[in-house]
């Protein structure tokens, strides 16, 4: 959803293990995320796009409940918008 309110268009997922993890690296075309938000993007109540602010915090709390993480690896050089990584350990 976030994605869609960035105006993207084109998504570039990246899939890697090495037997121990596995990352998970999702990137879209979209419009930037702000550098102001990029430390608190997972904290409740802040969105970038007028949202609630649920949406990544939700997922945040999920792959953490799950033994993983994420986060915002910053904006992707080629594509623009929004980078973000999740990483599970196996």
């Amino acid at each position: 959803d976030n994605a869609i309110k960035a105006h993207a268009r084109h998504m570039r997922i990246e899939l890697a293990s090495n037997g121990k993890k596995l990352v998970v690296s999702l990137a879209n075309d979209g419009e930037a995320v702000p550098k102001n938000l990029m430390e608190s993007l997972f904290e409740l109540g802040i969105s970038g796009r007028g949202g609630s602010g649920i949406g990544l915090y939700t997922c945040g709390e999920i792959v953490k409940g799950m033994g993983g993480e994420i986060r915002l690896k910053g904006n992707d050089a080629q594509l623009g918008g929004a980078t973000f990584e999740i990483t599970f350990y196996l």
